[in-house]
């Protein structure tokens, strides 16, 4: 959903684990979540957007907030338009389910023949069931406030499933973000 301002690419979110050793021997790692153009990470296009994850996650769901308490949001998801915009929220939902059922399927056939380990299929059956709980999962435009008033206590596919129903994109800039409903 997140997209570079510069280039419209997508931007990608990034892990990178720093590990140093503190002056009295102890051994230290700390993990670094962040989002940037994969223009940069590929093609060396446009200017480098990055924003740590926390900071960018935190501004989109300020502003959904904002959107919603001014009714926009919801307003967003009513009428025919609004309609429009469910189904086809749940026609990609219900073909994610298709997508990831077909590479479950594809990768157990690989491990049939000892092409690859169970323990790696397990990542994929995990994966079915994440588009398989979001394929049923709507939030209606009445329960639009309360659902980000308690952003923290839902898990990553409701997160994700709520902002592909309600938000067509968010294009970062370098400091500042937009949010297209």
């Amino acid at each position: 959903l997140c997209l570079c301002s510069d280039c419209n690419n997508t931007m990608i979110g990034s892990k990178r684990v720093q590990s140093w050793n503190r002056s009295n021997g102890d051994r230290v790692s700390h993990t670094y979540r962040y989002y940037q153009c994969q223009s940069k990470n590929n093609l060396n296009q446009c200017g480098y957007h990055t924003w740590k994850s926390e900071k960018l996650e935190s501004l989109v769901i300020s502003k959904l907030s904002d959107l919603s308490q001014s009714g926009d949001l919801q307003a967003s998801m009513l009428g025919d338009k609004g309609s429009l915009k469910q189904e086809e929220a749940a026609r990609q939902r219900l073909s994610n389910v298709e997508k990831m059922e077909k590479r479950f399927i594809d990768f157990a056939k690989k491990t049939s023949q000892g092409k690859s380990v169970i323990a790696r299929l397990s990542l994929y059956l995990d994966a079915l069931n994440s588009a398989r709980e979001q394929a049923f999962f709507s939030v209606s435009p009445d329960q639009v406030q309360s659902f980000l008033n308690k952003w923290d206590e839902h898990d990553f596919p409701q997160k994700q499933s709520f902002l592909k129903e309600y938000v067509k994109s968010i294009i970062v800039k370098k400091r500042s973000i937009q949010i297209n409903i």
